[in-house]
């Protein structure tokens, strides 16, 4: 019924591809009859570890069209499946880009919203709050393993604390990090809308050994007109956001008092940010959901000129 279906439509985008490498698939073959559908099928590549995650790809690749690439370091992963590829971003609605034009000093502070996991990187960032002299707002918001580690009175990770034997969470606190908790969209794009920075530190040198893996909180950052914070290695590379034109940059193993006094001159830097915010305003356009939109039906009628990797 799923193969009858596809056929009635030109083509179909698969935002998982293939089943993920989980104990519960390994005994599972019933995927392999999804792709002889009478449709092209396209695969839409999120991650930039493609061949230790999705390996298994190449079993099925000449029943793909072609692959959509959401960022370099996805793009370049998939050299090593036999499928024509090209760069498509995620897509955003921005038309609501004048609504968020407060200007510098109509705003505080920075936000941060992000998973806590290994490789998001939030304990750089809180570890750095304390060292930081200006007296603006400080949100910081979502959730995942690593923060519960942090707040945990039991079984917090010895590298959550400080050689003092204080816990880095807790000096956050005592210096001015509020903690939102997990925020809807909305309430993330409220709190961008107020604050001047918004700071990913996220990096992975796997991912970054093929190219960027810049985040959707860099571009819904850039939407609400806050200017992005981010780390060298997450932006490694980048065609598309370039260091002090379009995101302020952070050393990936900066020291806190390092990564402190970056943030506090991005926060009381005007001309920085009113330059790199107008650079932006441009930029994002290339995240537009109807030209994303076109470049999928490009991509659909031709694949003619795109790179086709090797397994």
């Amino acid at each position: 019924k799923f193969r009858e279906k596809c056929a009635s439509y030109e083509a179909v985008l698969w935002h998982i591809p293939v089943p993920t490498l989980s104990a519960e698939n390994e005994s599972i073959n019933e995927w392999l009859e999804l792709y002889d559908n009478g449709t092209k099928n396209i695969a839409i590549i999120h991650d930039g570890n493609l061949p230790r995650l999705y390996p298994h790809l190449a079993i099925v690749q000449e029943k793909f069209w072609a692959a959509a690439c959401v960022h370099e370091s996805a793009f370049n992963s998939t050299k090593c499946i036999g499928i024509p590829r090209k760069l498509i971003v995620n897509p955003f609605e921005i038309s609501g880009l004048n609504k968020f034009r407060n200007d510098f000093k109509n705003r505080s502070g920075f936000v941060a919203v992000q998973v806590f996991k290994g490789w998001k990187r939030m304990d750089t960032l809180i570890r750095a709050i304390p060292f930081m002299k200006n007296d603006q707002a400080k949100i910081i918001g979502g959730a995942g393993i690593d923060y519960r580690y942090m707040v945990s009175k039991t079984k917090c990770k010895p590298k959550f604390f400080e050689p003092d034997g204080s816990r880095i969470w807790d000096n956050a606190v005592a210096a001015g990090m509020k903690y939102k908790g997990t925020l809807p969209n909305e309430a993330v794009f409220d709190f961008l809308a107020k604050a001047r920075i918004q700071i990913d530190p996220s990096w992975s040198r796997k991912y970054s050994s093929y190219g960027a893996h810049f985040n959707r909180t860099t571009v819904e950052a850039i939407i609400a007109g806050a200017i992005p914070l981010a780390t060298d290695l997450g932006m490694f590379g980048s065609k598309i956001f370039k260091k002090d034109k379009n995101y302020i940059e952070v050393p990936f193993q900066a020291h806190p008092a390092e990564f402190a006094a970056i943030v506090d001159k991005a926060l009381t830097d005007e001309n920085q940010w009113a330059r790199i915010k107008e650079n932006n305003l441009k930029l994002v356009q290339q995240f537009d959901l109807i030209r994303v939109a076109q470049q999928y039906v490009d991509l659909v009628k031709d694949k003619s000129n795109l790179p086709i990797g090797k397994v």
